[in-house]
């Protein structure tokens, strides 16, 4: 009769779906480090806030510089007295320095002293010099000899590499106490979140002591569980959606896959590495990750459509061969808004919709295909 039940039916156009698994996790910091002091020393100034962001470079605890000014300024001094006595050398020795000249007078006085002493040996053999006078002339010989031998014996080489190796000292010591003026500041060693500054100004500290810590959250990991069944799924560079319980949505990628699972839980350890370079997130917060697992076939349809057995497995109603109701079990993929994603019917599929509660398997129903497909 005219009363037959039209029952709305939708035609299967599948689609690639994504599916996530979905975890919590903890954020870490990338990094925590204690700040040490390099040299001891009085702190006369504490320049960083506890508990605030600070860049690379900055300063955060200055100690007093004592006499390393003055001891570098007397180092400096000395250094500059050492180069130009080098020069100075260097400069005697070239060919027109004053060493040669003094090596051409000493040769002159020399063959002078020589002639005398010769001329006196001819005139005494002919009697008109005197023994004394002969001996004279020779002392004078000797002595020449001696001054120019004295002149050969100094060696340019000696007195150069003994001032160069007093101006290398003088280098290395200037380069500690520039070292040791560089340590009386306490710099920050990267950007991150200074804590625990554990000094005051007017305390006297040894070197090697930890003056604060620093925590980096530019950038955090964020700690998640995976199940074995799941791990081979995830691979290192893979996308991660991750929310906090602002609705601040970040995304991260894998970084870090464990190698072992943990004996309790038989889950696997992986890491996220997220952005974080307003620093709106801190260390120790609680998260959820979700992870994209592959993708799938699904169709979207209201889950009141679908029908369970006592077991929990799903189904729905198709229409099948000579145009009867079958029953095909499927799978919820994943539910957005009041729509459910579910994979297990092919392409052109006729799936009843409204109405489909009152139709058993192998019934024959009237149905109208409707075109919005998300009833």
């Amino acid at each position: 009769g005219d009363n037959t039940l039209i029952v709305s039916a939708i035609e299967v156009k599948n689609e690639n779906v994504p599916i996530y698994f979905r975890s919590t996790g903890i954020t870490k910091s990338n990094f925590d480090i204690q700040i040490t002091s390099r040299r001891e020393g009085l702190i006369v100034n504490i320049s960083a806030i506890d508990g605030s962001l600070i860049n690379k470079g900055d300063l955060i605890i200055t100690l007093d510089q004592r006499t390393l000014k003055q001891e570098l300024n007397a180092a400096k001094a000395l250094l500059l007295a050492e180069k130009n006595e080098l020069d100075f050398v260097k400069r005697k020795f070239q060919k027109d320095g004053s060493y040669s000249k003094k090596i051409d007078s000493a040769k002159a006085i020399l063959s002078q002293n020589k002639k005398d002493f010769e001329s006196s040996k001819k005139l005494k053999e002919k009697g008109i010099r005197t023994e004394l006078e002969l001996e004279e002339k020779h002392a004078n010989y000797k002595t020449a000899e001696a001054a120019l031998s004295e002149l050969l014996e100094i060696s340019e080489n000696l007195e150069i590499s003994k001032l160069s190796a007093n101006i290398q000292k003088i280098n290395t010591d200037i380069a500690k106490l520039e070292e040791q003026i560089e340590f009386t500041e306490i710099k920050s060693p990267r950007s991150g979140w200074i804590e625990n500054i554990k000094v005051d100004v007017g305390e006297f500290i040894v070197n090697g002591k930890n003056v604060a810590r620093l925590i980096g959250l530019d950038e955090l990991i964020v700690e998640m569980q995976i199940p074995q069944s799941n791990i081979s799924n995830v691979e290192l560079g893979d996308l991660v959606e991750i929310s906090f319980t602002d609705n601040k949505f970040y995304t991260g990628k894998v970084q870090k896959i464990g190698a072992v699972a943990n004996d309790s839980t038989r889950t696997f350890n992986v890491e996220v590495r997220i952005q974080n370079s307003d620093a709106t997130l801190r260390a120790g917060m609680s998260a959820e990750a979700q992870i994209k697992m592959g993708q799938v076939d699904a169709f979207k349809i209201s889950p009141a459509h679908l029908t369970a057995d006592n077991n929990g497995n799903l189904y729905a109603k198709v229409i099948g061969k000579d145009k009867l109701v079958e029953t095909k079990k499927v799978e919820i993929v994943k539910t957005q808004d009041n729509f459910a994603y579910i994979s297990g019917l092919t392409d052109n599929t006729i799936v009843l919709t409204t109405g489909q509660a009152f139709l058993q398997k192998g019934d024959k129903p009237t149905y109208k295909i409707m075109k919005d497909g998300s009833q």
